[in-house]
């Protein structure tokens, strides 16, 4: 995957259990170099590590770190900071006025600088203690999503059904909002819920008491540049449900769009951390996974993705020289990367 003279290197990103595979057998060094030779820049996503620590045995997920740690890359920023850049962005080229006069850039370079350097460097001077951390960090959000999935999944199954792409607007809603409602099929579930969790992010940025660990995160970004209290209830609806194209969000997009398309399969506990891994398929030109269901997953939704996003590889977790194969995947994906470029 040798990228053309003057080219940017082809950005790889590892799924955590291909890390994990890495890990048992100890070949982080042997990984890194043969990357450096294809000429490919190796990315990490904070989502992935934050997976390890979340994992039961702090020795192997050690063994996994050490590895990811093992040469030359690069730390993406969170998908929290993604996402909100993408909505400040729509905001400051729509809505100029509801950006805050004085923003806080420092608080932004702050965040940035603990998820893309300080975490990691933690993670290098003392894994246990980042665990440790990690262990304390709030996971209703998580769970929730995981016990709505799993309901759906039973939903669909039983129906017959596909995972529902539109929605209707809630009973409760106000007249004003069923008003600005497209008519059926209804409106986009990325638009319905990308307006739900940023409505209740900007809720907690001015009120600070939902006590959800999402939602503080999302508010922890979006108030460093917007002030909810320029904004009126149907001026932010009709942002979502008209002003703006999925090709505008596509990190939102991407984890909204992977969380309903599990549901088509096996459902478990891992599903919502996998749908943030995906929120990364923009920042990267490859993916490789082990999880056969993850990436078909994945792989359908590029044939509606609205935008380009990274080729997904499933990794054989049986392969029998691991590096080898984890470099034909990577030629295999130069190979389609020419044809497309061409």
């Amino acid at each position: 995957m040798t990228p053309e003279e003057g080219a940017a290197r082809p950005r790889l990103l590892l799924d955590t259990n291909v890390w994990s595979m890495l890990g048992r057998i100890d070949g982080g060094p042997a990984f890194y170099a043969a990357m450096a030779e294809a000429g490919v820049e190796v990315v990490l996503a904070p989502s992935i590590l934050l997976e390890l620590a979340r994992s039961g045995n702090v020795v192997a997920s050690g063994r996994d770190v050490r590895a990811m740690l093992a040469g030359p890359r690069r730390a993406l920023p969170t998908e929290a900071e993604l996402a909100c850049h993408d909505v400040i962005t729509q905001v400051r080229r729509l809505h100029p006025g509801w950006l805050r006069p004085d923003p806080d850039v420092a608080r932004w370079k702050q965040l940035h600088r603990y998820w893309t350097v300080e975490l990691w460097h933690e993670t290098r001077q003392n894994w246990p203690a980042v665990v440790k951390q990690v262990r304390t960090l709030p996971t209703a959000d998580a769970d929730a999503v995981y016990a709505v999935q799993r309901e759906n999944h039973k939903v669909a199954r039983d129906a017959g059904e596909t995972s529902a792409d539109w929605y209707s607007p809630a009973p409760t809603s106000p007249g004003w909002l069923r008003d600005l409602w497209p008519p059926e099929p209804g409106l986009a579930a990325w638009r319905s819920e990308g307006h739900g969790i940023f409505s209740l992010a900007l809720a907690e940025a001015v009120q600070g008491n939902l006590g959800n660990g999402t939602l503080r995160t999302l508010a922890d970004w979006l108030e460093t540049h917007i002030d909810p209290r320029r904004i009126t209830d149907r001026a932010w609806a009709q942002f979502w449900i008209s002003e703006i194209e999925a090709a505008d969000v596509p990190h939102h997009w991407l984890a909204n769009t992977a969380q309903r398309q599990q549901v088509l399969a096996k459902v478990t506990s891992s599903s919502p951390r996998d749908a943030q891994h995906a929120s990364y398929l923009v920042q990267c030109d490859l993916f490789l996974t082990g999880d056969r269901r993850f990436a078909a997953c994945l792989q359908d939704m590029a044939g509606s993705a609205p935008f380009d996003f990274a080729e997904v590889v499933q990794v054989p977790g049986d392969a029998s020289n691991l590096i080898a194969e984890l470099r034909a995947c990577v030629g295999a994906a130069s190979g389609n990367r020419s044809s497309r470029l061409a």
